[in-house]
């Protein structure tokens, strides 16, 4: 059984952030960038049964503050390769968190997320993982867009969550995912990101990240840049060009019109340098709004599409309940041109919901999970370990549908 004086931790590893804290809190207390930096040494030793050298190589790996710190051979990797998890790499960002924050996960249930459209496979290996890892008292699973209508006071919404990896929208009633009204696109964050870099090197503008100069102020307050001579990895330098690129983002909105001239603002490189980001940058995440492809949708044509695949009963509390959240979302303009764009029949009143906090959208499904985590009733839904013990994996089927 578990206690009542053991309070729950929530984890939510995304794409782009790793958040973890304990529930009843308002926002999680350890975030970290989900990105792990990985070394290799050589060394060599001498057998001492043929008196060879013999090499042995070696991994050392960092997190956070470590990936600001240039050390020549290192790449910058995710747990996340297409739909793929690396758990190694998964896990030492969890157990940094757990370090950071001084939690043993044995004695804590864990609650951890996942995406609306994760596959079997993934559910039960990472309730595997868990267990076998970290031994907890118990463990669940719950899906995001759950946990964002929780976090939003509601039990049945439509979610639009886009981040880093994906813009997903689906229905939530009663608090499940219906997995019918699931639509998917690879039009946000990392989407963005690409972009805006693809549209400065069209403009012969490259970004120097702050490792790969030194700069030394030199008469008239001048400042001297000097390259350093180092040999670059491509990841690394990939990990810290974005990081210039998000603070771009921050100046970009949604247009609140069809004409997208406007007039060009200056951003400062890190090296000084200043650029001027015209109309086409600054309103890059319009691109959320126009079809990509076959496969990625525009934001407002899976709303719509996702409205039209329920049922009829659920369609006006879905239309009345729009939630936005994810990091995307936060752009000047998105939830008024969301409500603009999205056609629905005139017998039904479309809202759109967004929070003005910028970390509740942020953190949604942590906040979700926080809020569920501290609940009488979740005390029933555990999956214990005598449970896992002797069904196995597969019953986070039966417990986390």
């Amino acid at each position: 059984m578990l206690g009542d004086d053991i309070g729950a931790v929530i984890v939510n590893v995304g794409r782009y952030e790793t958040r973890v804290g304990e529930a009843g809190e308002d926002t999680p207390k350890s975030v970290i960038p989900s990105f792990i930096g990985v070394s290799t040494s050589v060394q060599s030793t001498q057998d001492n049964s043929s008196g060879m050298d013999v090499e042995n190589r070696q991994m050392s790996y960092s997190t956070h503050d470590g990936l600001d710190v240039y050390k020549e051979g290192m790449s910058v990797v995710s747990p996340f390769s297409n739909d793929r998890v690396d758990w190694d790499l998964y896990f030492k960002l969890v157990s940094r968190s757990f370090e950071n924050l001084k939690i043993d996960p044995s004695v804590h249930p864990l609650m951890f997320t996942e995406h609306s459209y994760a596959p079997a496979q993934f559910r039960r290996e990472l309730t595997q993982q868990v267990f076998e890892r970290y031994k907890p008292p118990g463990f669940f699973l719950a899906k995001e867009a759950t946990l964002s209508c929780y976090s939003s006071g509601r039990a049945t919404s439509l979610v639009v969550d886009s981040g880093a990896h994906a813009t997903i929208v689906c229905a939530v009633h009663d608090g499940y995912v219906l997995s019918k009204s699931i639509h998917y696109s690879k039009v946000a964050g990392d989407y963005l990101s690409e972009s805006i870099v693809q549209l400065l090197a069209q403009r012969n503008k490259a970004i120097a990240p702050h490792y790969s100069f030194t700069k030394k102020k030199v008469s008239n307050g001048k400042w001297q840049v000097t390259p350093n001579k180092i040999v670059r990895n491509e990841s690394f330098h990939n990990f810290h060009v974005r990081k210039t690129v998000n603070e771009i983002k921050m100046l970009c909105k949604i247009p609140d019109r069809l004409d997208y001239t406007g007039p060009k603002q200056d951003f400062e490189l890190p090296d000084g340098s200043i650029i001027a980001l015209d109309s086409e940058i600054l309103y890059s995440p319009d691109y959320m709004f126009k079809t990509a492809g076959e496969e990625n949708s525009a934001v407002q044509q899976m709303v719509t599409q996702c409205i039209g695949s329920c049922d009829v009963d659920i369609k006006k509390d879905l239309c009345g309940g729009v939630i936005v959240v994810g990091g995307n979302t936060l752009f000047p303009g998105f939830e008024d041109k969301l409500q603009r764009s999205i056609n629905v029949p005139s017998m039904y009143k479309l809202k759109v919901i967004a929070s003005a906090d910028s970390a509740d959208r942020r953190f949604s499904s942590w906040i979700g999970g926080s809020i569920l985590g501290s609940l009488g009733s979740m005390h029933a839904m555990w999956i214990s370990k005598a449970e896992y013990d002797e069904i196995g994996a597969a019953i986070v089927d039966k417990k986390c549908p």
